[in-house]
């Protein structure tokens, strides 16, 4: 059994941490200069046998070699098991529990780790200060666990900020996306809050939950050919065991077609005429019109639903001056409005609403 000690603001040390105090042999120790350059020193390190030794003034023997010091680790080295920073010092301590005296000897707001590695149980005394009394309580592993836990839980919460995205969302009824690439970023505004698991899907179906949690942005490829409408989401789990979702779908739509025509018959419709395009509603603002004598053509999706409003680029209701057809082309309905009347426009707009 092995004692480790975490030792704060009661250190007796005359550094921050233990990277100076240290004396090159044993028969150092026993030096009056010691304690005369040191006068506060309560332990220090010997480079000699790489131990930590402490104080113990209030031994009756002399050691000619230790003085009044005695060795109670054999585990540090030097730029070893010390720490970086100041204001805690970490060792390895005694095969045994404290001695109540060396028990007394510790300042209070102090953690002890005493590990029992063969059984594998950690067993924690906490000594702290209460009025007069200092108290000693003990926590086993489970304890701490459960401790540690509270407090987490008792934080503020933030949830991570997911997204999950594609280059493309929307795509033409009949055209096939032979891969889609899902990009995917991760990132958590608070310290504490670790990412633990993510989980991407195609429909309920797992994708993939072997990523690295510890980068913030990574991709996916999937390698299935598309043809219809489909809808990723991703799925974060936290260290809170709380889950955040995103989803993106791809939406396989109808085209909508405009045309400028000298002629055009709404009965025999040639879509090798029209310019296609990818809307994703009804609504359509037509710029830099030129034109002599032609025909205008709008069709879209019916599923959109009718327009409300046509108007020209001096905000005038020209709806009117448009017919409206309901067409069923290759299983698909559309509806199509065309201009009555031949019309001659230089760089004009019209507003579909």
């Amino acid at each position: 059994m092995a004692i480790k000690l975490l030792q704060g603001i009661d250190y007796k040390g005359t550094q921050p941490n233990f990277t100076r105090d240290f004396v090159n042999t044993k028969a150092e120790l026993a030096s009056n200069s010691i304690l005369k350059n040191y006068p506060n020193i309560y332990e220090i390190f010997c480079l000699e046998d790489g131990c930590k030794y402490r104080l113990d003034k209030s031994r009756h023997e002399i050691d000619p070699v230790l003085g009044k010091w005695r060795k109670v680790a054999d585990v540090w080295t030097p730029g070893g098991d010390t720490p970086s920073g100041g204001g805690t010092a970490i060792w390895y301590g005694t095969s045994e529990e404290l001695t109540p005296e060396e028990e007394a000897e510790i300042g209070a707001d102090t953690l002890m780790f005493v590990n029992n590695d063969s059984a594998g149980v950690t067993t924690v005394y906490y000594k702290k200060s209460d009025g007069k009394d200092l108290i000693t309580e003990l926590y086993t592993k489970s304890k701490i666990d459960t401790m540690f836990s509270d407090i987490i839980e008792s934080l503020p919460y933030t949830a991570p900020t997911v997204s999950l995205s594609t280059s493309k969302t929307t795509e033409i009824h009949g055209n096939t996306l032979e891969n889609v690439t899902l990009n995917i970023r991760i990132s958590s505004s608070q310290k504490y809050i670790t990412i633990k698991k993510i989980e991407l899907f195609v429909g309920d179906t797992l994708l993939a939950d072997d990523f690295d949690v510890t980068v913030e942005s990574t991709s996916y490829t999937y390698n299935v050919p598309v043809t219809d409408d489909t809808t990723f989401k991703l799925k974060v789990t936290d260290s809170y065991n709380k889950v955040t979702e995103k989803s993106v779908k791809i939406d396989f739509v109808w085209p909508t077609y405009t045309g400028i025509l000298a002629e055009f018959n709404p009965e025999n419709i040639d879509l090798s005429q029209l310019t296609q395009k990818i809307q994703t509603s009804k609504g359509f603002t037509w710029t830099g019109i030129t034109c002599t004598n032609k025909l205008l053509i709008y069709m879209y999706p019916a599923e959109y639903g009718a327009l409300n409003n046509i108007v020209d680029e001096n905000n005038f209701s020209i709806k009117d001056s448009f017919i409206k057809v309901n067409k069923t082309i290759d299983g698909a309905e559309f509806i199509l409005y065309y201009s009555e009347e031949s019309c001659t426009l230089s760089n004009g707009k019209i507003v579909f609403s």
